[in-house]
């Protein structure tokens, strides 16, 4: 499985960027990377932005 799906796979179903960023940080991905990968789980609606700083991943129930 690649680092991408895994960094998708392991958010929980509500998060802000300091959560996604300690979870990058975990699985060896930088911080510039992860902010990539959320803005294109975003854009390919795999997750979503409530507001400022706000998530929420769908596919955790």
């Amino acid at each position: 499985m690649n680092c991408k799906v895994r960094f998708l796979e392991s958010l929980p179903k509500q998060f802000n960027r300091q959560e996604y960023l300690d979870l990058a940080t975990k699985q060896n991905i930088s911080q510039k990377s992860a902010e990539s990968y959320i803005t294109k789980f975003v854009e390919a609606g795999l997750i979503h932005r409530e507001a400022h700083n706000r998530y929420s991943n769908p596919t955790k129930a």
